[in-house]
């Protein structure tokens, strides 16, 4: 018994279905156990059960009837049964039906006419030839995935899509991957409409990728997915158009897994011109082009190795931002791409982007991001690159919508000494704090790392010896990253020392943004301090910041 509705009886060489099963099970796991055949009424009356698990049950024979007794089912999973007929008129209730590893060897074989309900059909891992659907799956009207992955589909004509023109809904997912298709018939897919196909690793050679690929003209995909998987090796030296075969499909989001090496140009981008999406992982290529996209909504380039970016490539993708809006960009991701250095001028025009994800690269220097272009940035994540530090004069040009940046796995090195405060949150502290209280009177130093800290001791020894110790007041500005941050939890935790041992020292609580405060547990003291001393909350409106930075001058300049 996993719960009160979820009971196991999985591995247990059971040759037949026990009868004290509770009538309120609604998901039974009766895998790798010995049915051999499924007799009339084989189960016990179980009339809330949805999930039916009997995998590898070594089941050869279905009778009619044999369901009757769980002809409530909604999700049916046969894998590995070699099932010589499955006939079953009880099982109208089905929604999900798993059928890998049976040894069929056409859909036809599996007479499922009644599960008028069926919406997705995994057929994976079998001998089934062609993709053609039968003719009662056509009436299935929330019939949406057809999952032949692995089998062996070596050509397709016009009249294996026949049934998928009959068919009213444009929400089917075909799903072909790791089929050897060696030949798609011209036309075959003219004026079909899918919701989403999935060719990894579904043609044998590049050769035949490109005559493939051109087979699918006249086809709209909202969602197209080619390429390989990653665990394979890469195949060199192929001809630098053989992917052109995208341009003659209408497709909205493509996914695309490289892994062919091309010495010379590369002309991946200009077949994808009208996408709203698009994803490339484990990219190689010399140049990439420049292209003009129309409606592009996200971009990620993953684990890529670009030896030369255009300067103007960004600039030509004019709205680019984070939330899906139409006919806008969304997320660039250039994640693991090897780029060293990005201009200033790579972001001009780009007044919409919101999310620009730089992990995993070579990066040394962020001046990109002072492009006044960049207003509506919010979140910047260029963690594990090579920066060391970023100069005041670009912390203080950074976006003023940023609320997010990361730079955690850079050898950026930090120590400080004869300082009065230790201060993170490096933009509202730029904005905000330099301003009002070294710009003040009486003047008060702040210790911030950009500016005054040397390189030479660990980061560690630095905040420790030098940091907090060598200071009077600790100012924590507490926020989401506060909480998310090792260092900074570390950091507050050696400061609560400090001030237990230092008469003199304490410590300043200003709650930058609003924190959960399940999450305020997750850094040791902090709760417990909130609870029991008075902290300042920045509002960020003209009627409580005046008196926010009274108050907070007060508590600097105070003994204690």
């Amino acid at each position: 018994v996993l719960s009160n509705t979820h009971f196991s009886c999985a591995g247990r060489n059971l040759r037949y279905v026990p009868s004290e099963i509770p009538i309120s099970a609604e998901h039974l796991d009766f895998s790798f156990n010995n049915l051999s055949n499924l007799n009339q009424a084989v189960f016990p009356p179980l009339p809330h059960l949805h999930v039916l698990d009997l995998t590898r049950c070594h089941i050869q024979l279905i009778t009619d009837n044999a369901f009757f007794n769980v002809r409530n089912v909604t999700t049916f999973i046969l894998t590995g049964n070699h099932i010589k007929n499955l006939i079953s008129h009880d099982l109208t209730m089905v929604q999900q039906l798993i059928v890998v590893e049976t040894r069929l060897a056409s859909l036809e074989d599996l007479h499922i006419q009644p599960m008028s309900k069926l919406q997705i059909l995994n057929a994976g891992t079998n001998n089934i030839k062609s993709i053609r659907i039968p003719p009662y799956l056509i009436n299935c009207s929330n019939f949406r995935v057809l999952d032949l992955h692995a089998n062996k589909i070596t050509v397709i004509t016009a009249n294996d899509t026949l049934p998928l023109r009959q068919i009213r809904s444009r929400n089917i997912t075909l799903i072909l991957s790791r089929n050897y298709i060696f030949q798609i018939q011209p036309g075959a897919f003219q004026n079909i409409h899918l919701q989403g196909l999935y060719l990894l690793d579904s043609f044998p050679s590049s050769t035949v990728t490109k005559s493939g690929l051109s087979g699918l003209s006249g086809l709209k995909v909202d969602k197209l997915v080619v390429g390989h998987y990653k665990d394979n090796v890469k195949i060199v030296n192929v001809e630098d158009d053989f992917m052109d075969g995208l341009c003659s499909v209408d497709f909205q989001e493509i996914y695309f897994r490289q892994k062919e090496e091309i010495s010379n140009g590369f002309n991946l981008f200009h077949c994808m011109s009208n996408a709203t999406k698009i994803s490339v992982l484990q990219g190689k290529w010399n140049d990439m082009e420049i292209v003009e996209f129309q409606q592009l909504k996200e971009l990620q380039l993953r684990s890529c190795k670009i030896h030369f970016m255009p300067t103007m490539q960004f600039s030509n993708i004019k709205s680019l931002e984070t939330l899906i809006v139409k006919d806008n960009v969304e997320q660039t991701e250039f994640r693991n791409c090897g780029i060293e250095d990005l201009r200033r001028s790579s972001f001009t025009q780009l007044d919409r982007l919101r999310h620009l994800a730089l992990s995993g690269n070579r990066l040394m220097a962020v001046d990109f991001l002072t492009n006044p272009s960049l207003v509506s940035l919010t979140q910047i994540d260029a963690g594990q690159n090579n920066i060391v530090s970023i100069p005041l004069n670009i912390l203080s040009h950074l976006p003023l919508n940023l609320s997010a940046f990361d730079l955690s796995r850079n050898p950026i090195e930090c120590s400080c000494s004869n300082t009065d405060l230790i201060i993170k949150d490096e933009a509202w502290v730029m904005e905000e704090l330099v301003e009002k209280i070294e710009g003040g009177v009486p003047p008060i130093h702040l210790c911030l790392h950009v500016r005054d800290f040397q390189a030479g001791k660990s980061i560690t020894s630095n905040i420790i010896d030098e940091g907090i110790t060598g200071s009077r007041k600790v100012i924590v500005l507490v926020s989401q990253h506060f909480i998310d941050s090792d260092w900074c939890r570390f950091e507050f935790e050696v400061a609560q020392s400090w001030v237990v041992l230092e008469r003199n020292a304490s410590l300043i609580i200003i709650i930058l943004e609003d924190v959960e405060e399940e999450k305020t547990k997750k850094v040791m003291g902090l709760h417990k301090h909130l609870k029991r001393n008075t902290y300042l909350k920045w509002k960020g409106n003209a009627l409580s910041d005046v008196m926010f930075w009274n108050r907070l001058r007060s508590a600097i300049i105070s003994g204690k």
